[in-house]
């Protein structure tokens, strides 16, 4: 079977808005607590991985 290598704007939307959206929150939410992160860019974020708590 072949998979379609092409994604509708609704397979988009609902990633977007429903599966990528909760991430983007849940880090957002995280991060209320970590002053000193709070205001990182994703990619500053990144490199302090081995800074934040688990």
């Amino acid at each position: 079977m072949l998979w379609n290598r092409t994604f509708d704007k609704q397979t988009m939307e609902i990633h977007h808005t429903k599966h990528h959206q909760t991430y983007v929150n849940n880090a957002n939410a995280a991060l209320e607590s970590l002053p000193e992160f709070a205001n990182l860019s994703a990619e500053e974020l990144i490199t302090k991985l081995d800074q934040l708590p688990a």
